[in-house]
Order: structure tokens, then C-alpha cells, then sequence
């Protein structure tokens, strides 16, 4: 038997919503924000998430364990 430990979010990289503690101005500059650069910010925004339950001592929390069967 294996176990798969891990730490997840998940985004809807669509959601203009995600991304206006960014960019307060985001209606306006839209266009400025490709699927590449909406990705880059948000593996910045979970960088700061797993930096914080480091910090905080939290990681225990937001693990997701699963058993798979060989």
C-alpha cells in the first residue's frame, strides 16, 4: 500500500475576484492579465499559504492523506 501525503488548493483561474487584492484596478486592466500571469499569481498567493502554516505551525491541518492500493 502506498500513501499520497499533500497540500492543495484549487483556483477557478477565471474568477476576476481572486485576483482584485492584486490589482484594486482590475476591471480596468483585464486585458493585462493572461492565463499565465493569472497562474504565476496564484503560485505566489499558495507560496505564501504553505510559508504561513509554516510559520504558524499549521501544516498538519492542511494536509490531505490517501491510501492507494497496489
Amino acid at each position: 500500500m502506498k500513501i499520497k501525503i499533500s497540500i492543495e488548493q484549487e483556483f477557478d483561474i477565471n474568477d476576476d475576484g481572486l485576483f482584485i487584492d492584486d490589482d484594486p484596478f482590475l476591471e480596468d486592466n483585464k486585458n493585462a492579465y493572461d492565463i499565465e500571469q493569472r497562474t504565476q499569481l496564484l503560485v505566489n498567493r499558495f507560496i505564501e499559504d504553505i510559508d504561513s502554516l509554516v510559520k504558524y505551525n499549521e501544516v498538519e491541518g492542511a494536509l490531505r492523506v490517501e491510501y492507494i492500493e497496489d
